[in-house]
């Protein structure tokens, strides 16, 4: 198992514990060799939250924009999030591309490969956070 020490923490960890780092240098090649970013994703948490309540004004005309930018996403959410309360949709307790179950870092959320639109909103393909990640690095 190939491990990792580095940033807020400097814990040694599996390199599972540390996002990917999707961006390359002018050459094309990726910008971090092993391809993960240097804080674990329990480190980027902490200091999130520390950003947060340091500035919880900036955080949130950062989500106001993507709600404007977005404006069909929070309603498919809430319908989303409403049909698996009612026993609609079953969210699976694994990923459906990797196998593993969520933890504290990893949480399955839903992919839509189809889009968000009419027919297509409950065409779900349940993801870890990582997976998820990887689908729209390779497809955008």
């Amino acid at each position: 198992m190939i491990t990792k020490a580095f940033g807020i923490c400097g814990i040694s960890k599996p390199l599972d514990d540390f996002a990917l780092d999707p961006s390359l240098r002018a050459d094309g090649k990726p910008s971090r060799p092993d391809g993960h970013h240097p804080y674990c994703k329990q480190c980027v948490r902490i200091k999130r939250k520390k950003d947060y309540d340091k500035n919880p004004d900036r955080f949130k005309l950062i989500s106001k924009k993507w709600a404007n930018k977005n404006p069909e996403k929070p309603r498919i959410y809430a319908k989303i999030g409403a049909a698996i309360r009612l026993g609609k949709i079953k969210k699976p307790d694994t990923c459906k591309m990797c196998g593993k179950k969520p933890d504290s870092i990893r949480k399955i959320v839903a992919h839509h490969p189809n889009g968000y639109t009419g027919k297509y909103i409950f065409d779900i393909k349940w993801l870890c956070i990582a997976c998820h990640r990887k689908v729209h690095t390779k497809f955008s």
